[in-house]
């Protein structure tokens, strides 16, 4: 076997390494709760120079809802991210958002 072979099979293996890490970047859950957000943003102050925790709340055409939590710097820059997609959000969380599809925490109080 040359070389060529051996660069081919550490490529595949590479590329399913990427694809188990990009499925893990979401968390499937039968109810998103307000909980799970907000230990999210509370351990996101651990992160060096985290200024904000972003979260979108959006209604997929699935019938099922994703919630992305991104940390961002001073300067804008994202840090951290998390997304959950489930079947609900619970009420805590539903009156949280208030009928927007933002909300955002600052890190630094």
């Amino acid at each position: 076997m040359g070389n060529d072979d051996g660069l081919g099979i550490l490529g595949l293996i590479g590329g399913v390494l990427l694809g188990a890490a990009a499925l893990a970047a979401v968390i499937f859950v039968v109810k998103i709760t307000y909980d799970a957000i907000k230990n999210y943003c509370n351990k996101a102050k651990e992160i060096p120079n985290a200024k904000t925790c972003e979260v979108v709340k959006e209604y997929l055409a699935s019938g099922k809802y994703r919630v992305v939590g991104s940390v961002f710097n001073t300067n804008g820059k994202q840090l951290d991210s998390k997304a959950w997609e489930g079947k609900e959000i619970d009420d805590r969380l539903e009156r949280e958002f208030g009928g927007r599809s933002k909300i955002v925490y600052d890190l630094t109080a």
